[in-house]
């Protein structure tokens, strides 16, 4: 039987094939560790305002405020839907100012759909979209604590809450009260006010 002779220089070459294919052929080794991505903590929720007014408008989380309680931030305004509406709100008898620039944030340039441009009470609602949007929503990105029949950490019984819609009481919670077109709403919080206001003289154009 003829033995079977290799040059010197193919056994090196077989030699060192054979040993590359013993150390990555296989298939049981298995693949180095990786280390796990380090973990990341949730945002921290906005602080909420609670006890008396007044209630200035955030400055410097406006859309941190606006992505809680659910709003886009936007680049500019969008106006698919684009409607108005007034708010009145009530502390024991007296009137509260709703901030200018509620859900615009000047550092960012962004706008949120449910928008103040200036101290008047008029809420802008100029969306991408036609939805329905909350007056919880609106309070979200004012930073004023709203929810569970409370509002600013007053709740039942200690002070009444109510609502007033275009001169008429309704029933429903001040959270979750939609905003319409041209709707003068009253927020009463404690002892009502001498006159609560049924109608608003909107600008032309709104």
């Amino acid at each position: 039987m003829k033995r079977l002779l290799l040059h010197p220089a193919r056994l090196a070459c077989l030699l060192i094939v054979t040993l590359v294919a013993g150390a990555c052929g296989g298939g049981s080794s298995s693949p180095p560790p990786t280390n796990p991505p380090p973990a990341t903590n949730p945002p921290t929720p906005p602080v909420v305002t609670t006890g008396p007014p007044p209630w200035p408008a955030p400055t410097t989380d406006v859309s941190a405020r606006a992505t809680a309680a659910g709003l886009p931030m936007l680049p500019r305004e969008a106006l698919n839907e684009h409607i108005h509406a007034h708010l009145d709100v009530f502390y024991d008898g007296a009137p509260v100012t709703v901030p200018q620039y509620i859900g615009i944030d000047l550092v960012a340039q962004a706008i949120s759909p449910l928008h103040t441009h200036d101290t008047t009470g008029i809420v802008h609602i100029e969306s991408p979209t036609v939805k329905d949007y909350f007056l919880g929503q609106f309070f979200g990105e004012w930073g004023v604590q709203m929810g569970n029949g409370c509002v600013a950490g007053v709740c039942p019984p200690a002070k009444q809450i109510s609502l007033v819609v275009n001169g008429s009481p309704v029933q429903t919670p001040p959270d979750k009260l939609v905003f319409h077109a041209h709707d003068e709403i009253a927020l009463i919080i404690g002892t009502p006010p001498a006159t609560v206001p049924s109608a608003y003289s909107f600008p032309q154009g709104y």
